[in-house]
C-alpha cells in the first residue's frame, strides 16, 4: 500500500512540474510583433506614415512608422530581392527619431537605429547620422540619402526635373 501511495505521489510531482515547466516555456516564445509603446499624439500625427529612400527602384529601403509606436522596413533589390527586413519601436528625442529593432534581417541588422528629423522645404527628412557625410560629397542630395514620407514625396520635386 505505501508504494501504490508513494507511486500516486511521484506521478502527480512529476505531472505538476511537467505542466509548470511546459506553461513557462510558452511565456517565454519570442513575440512575432514588438509590444506596443506609446507614442505622443502630436508626434504620431506629424511622423506616422510610410518613408522611402532611393531613387525609386525596388531595391529602395521603406520605412513604416505606425501611430502606435511600432516600425517596419524593408531593403530590397530588383534583381536580388528582399535583402532584410526589420520591426521594432519607435519614438522621438529632440530632433532625433529613436528606433529600438525587435527583429532584424539581413541587411538591415543594425543599420537602422537613429534618424535626424532634417527640416527641408517646409517640411523635413529622415537622415542617418552616418550618411550626413555622403550627402555633402554628393551635392546634399537629399533624394539619395533621406527618407522622404510618401505623401510628401509626391510633391518634391525629383533633381533631374
Amino acid at each position: 500500500m505505501k508504494r501504490l501511495i508513494a507511486s500516486v505521489i511521484a506521478v502527480a510531482v512529476i505531472f505538476v512540474v511537467g505542466a509548470v515547466l511546459y506553461y513557462a516555456g510558452l511565456s517565454s516564445r519570442p513575440q512575432k510583433q514588438p509590444p506596443s509603446v506609446p507614442v505622443s499624439a502630436a508626434d504620431a500625427a506629424k511622423f506616422a506614415g510610410t518613408y522611402h529612400r532611393g531613387l525609386g527602384n525596388p531595391g529602395d529601403l521603406h520605412l513604416t512608422l505606425k501611430a502606435d509606436g511600432s516600425f517596419a522596413a524593408t531593403w530590397g533589390l530588383e534583381s536580388l530581392g528582399l535583402q532584410g527586413e526589420a520591426i521594432g519601436t519607435w519614438r522621438v528625442s529632440g530632433q532625433t527619431l529613436v528606433l529600438s529593432p525587435f527583429r532584424e534581417t539581413e541587411n538591415m541588422e543594425g543599420y537602422l537605429r537613429t534618424l535626424e528629423v532634417a527640416p527641408e522645404g517646409g517640411g523635413f527628412v529622415l537622415l542617418r547620422p552616418e550618411d550626413r557625410a555622403s550627402l555633402k560629397e554628393q551635392g546634399n542630395a537629399l533624394y539619395l540619402w533621406g527618407f522622404w514620407r510618401e505623401d510628401r514625396r509626391a510633391t518634391t520635386p525629383e533633381p533631374w526635373e
